[in-house]
């Protein structure tokens, strides 16, 4: 095994993005899923502690943590990068000038 490597029981990687940047290794897509993954963890933890600690449902839990930050991230990409959402709505209300 690597220095510094860490793998679950199927043999998969379980460093984080930084753990794999100190070790010299990981690419910027596997840097972005480890973000992702973490992002999802943390919501599915947010959801865990929403409901009182309570145990059986991390699947559900990571599942909707999942979907929620898929629809975020969807929604978010729909507005044009440079685009202000702001800009958009004040000049569709602004009156023609002569």
């Amino acid at each position: 095994m690597a220095k510094g490597r860490r793998t679950n029981e199927r043999g998969q990687n379980t460093q984080t993005g930084a753990e794999r940047t100190a070790n010299g290794g990981g690419s910027t897509a596997e840097q972005q899923n480890d973000n992702a993954q973490e992002r999802i963890a943390a919501r599915a933890y947010e959801l865990y502690l929403a409901r009182g600690r309570s145990d059986g449902q991390d699947w559900d839990d990571w599942l909707t943590a999942e979907r929620e930050l898929s629809s975020r991230d969807a929604a978010s990409s729909e507005t044009p990068r440079g685009s202000n959402r702001e800009d958009s709505r004040n000049a569709a209300r602004s009156e023609p000038t002569e």
